[in-house]
This record gives structure tokens, C-alpha cells and sequence, in this order.
């Protein structure tokens, strides 16, 4: 390939890349990041995720609260790894085995979601979202589930995710506690 040629391909991709995320009829899609957790589909709204990373080494916090895995390192900040099947009310299953993670924060990093396969782009008009069926997760807040998008992916409220109290893991800059609860 001649280098013009590359910068052709190159502008190409950019642009099919950069287009915008369909709209459907009902309204505007939202755009959500699509990523599979103990044989369900969940999706957050893409607003909320930092970056989508290979989960480095998570070091256990002793006596930390069950929906806290540990911390790790993501661009020198330490950062809480949530067990999102916890919060969820589900078996832990094998969030420690994931080799991604879903960072996660509303302004910045605030907390590392892990993942087993890298997540998938997509987009919903959230006023055509099912409502949830009546049985979740034994002593999960209702206030995490979105809905319900027509392909089965549960969507869930990533700003109640981060400021309910299932993700607060002591964090003194915004929680005003110290230690780890």
C-alpha cells in the first residue's frame, strides 16, 4: 500500500467510526456498553465508563464488605473493585477470574467493575425499556434496574450504582469516612 493510500483507509475507518449511534423511531437511543455477568446481559450507560481495561492484580482489603473484591491500580490511583454479582444479589461466581474490568466514575475514575469478555457498543431508546420482572436479586435495590431492552439486556442505573450506597467503599474525598466499611 502507498502511504496515501494508507491515509485513505485510514480517514475511512475514522469515519465510519466516528458517525453517530442510530436514532429509533420512538426517540433518541442512548448510547450503552453491553458486557455479560454470570450468564446474564447487563448493559450501563456509556456516559459513566472511563475506559474499559485489562484487570491487573486486585489486592484483597481484610474485612471488607462482601460487594468489595480489593483495590487496583488504574493510571496511579488506587481504585475499589465492586463485585457486581454481589450488589446484585447474585453467587459471587468468578469475578476474581476476569481479565477486564469496566472503570467506571461520574467526572472521574471511581470504581472498577470486572468483566469476562470485553463489552459491546450499542444503543436503546430508554422510553421503550420493559419493566423489570418482579423477582431480582434477594436484597437488591430495585433503584439499580433501568429496564429491561427489548434483546434481554438488563440496564442499569449507573448514576444510582455509583451513589447509592452498594459502591460506597469509604472513599474520604467524597464519603467523608477513613477506612474501608
Amino acid at each position: 500500500m502507498t502511504r496515501q493510500t494508507d491515509t485513505e483507509v485510514l480517514q475511512a475507518r475514522a469515519a465510519v467510526l466516528a458517525r453517530p449511534l442510530a436514532v429509533t423511531e420512538h426517540g433518541s437511543a442512548t448510547p450503552l456498553l453491553a458486557f455479560e455477568l454470570g450468564g446474564s446481559r447487563y448493559a450501563l450507560a456509556l456516559t459513566v465508563v472511563f475506559a474499559v481495561v485489562e484487570l491487573g492484580d486486585v489486592a484483597v482489603v481484610p474485612g471488607a464488605v462482601a460487594t468489595l473484591l480489593g483495590v487496583t491500580s488504574y493510571r496511579g490511583v488506587l481504585l475499589p473493585v465492586a463485585n457486581l454479582s454481589r450488589i446484585l444479589g447474585q453467587p459471587s461466581g468468578t469475578a476474581r477470574l476476569a481479565p477486564y474490568a469496566l472503570v467506571l466514575g461520574d467526572g472521574r475514575p471511581e470504581v472498577a467493575i470486572p468483566v469476562m469478555q470485553l463489552p459491546e457498543l450499542f444503543a436503546v431508546d430508554l422510553t421503550q425499556l420493559r419493566a423489570m420482572p418482579i423477582q431480582i436479586g434477594a436484597g437488591t435495590d430495585a433503584r439499580l434496574y433501568r429496564g429491561l431492552a427489548a434483546d434481554a439486556v438488563t440496564v442499569l442505573d449507573a448514576t444510582w450504582l455509583l451513589t447509592g450506597p452498594s459502591c460506597r467503599f469509604g472513599e474520604p474525598a467524597r464519603h467523608g469516612q477513613g477506612e474501608f466499611q
